[in-house]
């Protein structure tokens, strides 16, 4: 049976960092647990993992998880008690709560019949879990997970930092200093005479629970994160440079947004996505994921085309939002609203305009300005000629939809996406900026369809100059006979023009939908200054 180990903190244990303060002496050990049906990782060497460079997409928080191992996007884990005081199993209930109000996962708390996850609590058999969904390969009255060490004495700190810890390796996640991204700088001859003093283990052993590394291409991992709930105290001197590791008792930052990326939330398909769906705006996350299903399931996977119809962004941070898709299958796919470095979402919104696979009319692509230059070389006016894979029989139209900006925090917040010189075969795309706006990148969507094509309109709407109101709304007719019901009406940003040193706040969206026309707003809050906003909207049956 595959294990690896890592110290458990005890509950003496000073403020998590304070390493001076910690006995390293008193450290327990618990370990991740594979069935034997899962290969074991192997030893790697560090610096596999190529860091995040501003401009370029965000990566994923920290952590680690191998994907084989992953649940069900979903599952329903059914726990089983196989011991243990009232007091203790209503501790380990609170606290493995925790995972839950992040990924997509759900308990269901059983006395008896199947069960994925089985808690016993043999004394002196240490703390552990099997990893994931190794778990369903353990026999049906045996032990998926283990507590050694909870009793009526127990402080609330030990029940946090253990429970969270061995529930994190129930859900896939491996020890931090197992993740192919680990960078701790081991000294293994000190490594290998302290464990053998403290802990009698082997040269072997050692090998096995500290230095061996997941490989990279079976794992989720991510950037090293030494505040992770999954990686435990290192004494300053088991490393070559005195790096060390204080306690860590809940789960970080990186962790909420890692788990969540892994198991996101899922939601019916509507056209739209807020983060408010996943989260509470005053507990903002860098990456914001959820998984959208298809009302009616496609026998292909649809192309999909998203752009951005809602920001609300903290005023001391770059203007940063990536609005993209991913594993799209015919009956779902994953929404994401990023940002990355020192930007803050308090919400962000995103619209999507669905092609099914066999649509020969519609026709949709993405262009940026990192595809003319790189994100350092910010410009004020950048363009492309694209051509259309299939050429139409006329000049069609074509609108853009903004899906991903990069602006410095200290100017003007300005950008503006549009098209010239739309023939049969080729249209240009523009992306500019004006006046102190140091544009960094930007990125559009282009939707593209044969202007004689019925049941299927377009346009624009705009908030003008310098509005008086932060609520400008309207309506928008359609041409006559149309549709014969009212459509669905997407709306995403194509211009925006926002005075820095407030937040940046706007959202975008259509109501009283009928056959012939639709209700559009554009509306910002608080401080924002706004100077101006356009959308470009579509609608079809």
């Amino acid at each position: 049976m595959a294990q690896d180990g890592q110290a458990v903190l005890h509950s003496d244990a000073p403020a998590s960092g304070d390493v001076s303060k910690i006995d390293f002496s008193k450290i327990r050990f618990c370990t991740q647990r594979v069935a034997k049906a899962v290969k074991l990782p192997k030893p790697l060497p560090q610096g596999n993992f190529e860091g995040h460079k501003r401009g370029d997409n965000p990566p994923l928080e920290r952590l680690a998880l191998p994907t084989r191992l992953l649940w069900p996007n979903g599952q329903n884990l059914r726990i089983k008690f196989l011991g243990g005081s009232a007091f203790v199993q209503r501790k380990v209930k609170q606290y493995a709560a925790a995972w839950t109000e992040y990924a997509n996962i759900t308990y269901q708390w059983v006395d008896s019949g199947p069960s994925e996850i089985r808690i016993s609590f043999v004394d002196g058999d240490g703390s552990w879990s099997y990893l994931g969904s190794s778990n369903l390969r353990i026999a049906a009255d045996q032990a998926t997970m283990n507590f050694g060490w909870f009793d009526e004495s127990t402080p609330d700190d030990e029940f946090s930092r253990t429970t969270i810890h061995e529930f994190g390796h129930a859900l896939g996640c491996v020890h931090e200093h197992s993740s192919p991204a680990a960078t701790i700088p081991w000294n293994r001859d000190a490594v290998y005479a302290y464990y053998l003093r403290n802990d009698g283990w082997s040269k072997e052993e050692v090998d096995a629970q500290l230095f061996s590394v997941w490989a990279a291409a079976e794992t989720k991992f991510t950037p090293f994160d030494r505040d992770s709930i999954m990686e435990y105290p290192v004494p300053p001197e088991l490393t070559t440079n005195g790096f060390s590791i204080g306690w860590n008792r809940v789960l970080s930052n990186a962790d909420k947004a890692f788990i969540r990326e892994m198991y996101p939330k899922r939601i019916v398909n509507k056209g739209t996505f807020n983060t408010t769906e996943i989260r509470r705006w005053e507990t903002p996350l860098a990456q914001n994921p959820a998984q959208i299903d298809f009302v009616v399931p496609y026998i292909q996977p649809p192309n999909l085309a998203i752009g951005i119809n809602s920001m609300d962004l903290r005023e001391n941070g770059g203007i940063r939002l990536n609005a993209f898709t991913s594993q799209v299958l015919g009956n779902s796919f994953r929404v994401h609203l990023d940002c990355w470095a020192d930007t803050t979402i308090w919400s962000a919104g995103a619209s999507w305009l669905e092609v099914a696979p066999g649509d020969r009319d519609i026709q949709i692509g993405q262009w940026g300005t990192q595809d003319d230059h790189p994100w350092y070389q910010s410009q004020t006016a950048t363009s492309a000629k694209i051509t259309f894979p299939r050429p139409f029989p006329a000049p069609p139209k074509v609108i853009l939809w903004l899906n991903q900006v990069d602006m410095a925090m200290d100017k003007g917040w300005r950008v503006r996406s549009y098209t010239s010189d739309i023939s049969s075969t080729e249209f240009s795309c523009h992306i500019d900026t004006w006046a102190d706006t140091r544009l960094y990148s930007a990125t559009a969507y282009w939707i593209a369809y044969p202007a004689d094509k019925p049941h299927i309109a377009s346009g624009t709407v705009t908030t003008g100059d310098f509005p008086t109101s932060k609520t400008i709304s309207g309506t928008a007719t359609f041409p006559a006979g149309t549709f014969t019901a009212p459509p669905r009406v997407m709306m995403a940003v194509d211009e925006m023009d926002f005075g820095a040193g407030k937040g940046l706040r706007f959202k975008i969206y259509a109501d009283g939908i009928t056959e012939d026309s639709f209700n559009w707003h554009i509306e910002s809050w608080a401080d924002s200054i706004v100077n101006s906003v356009e959308a470009s909207w579509i609608a079809v049956p």
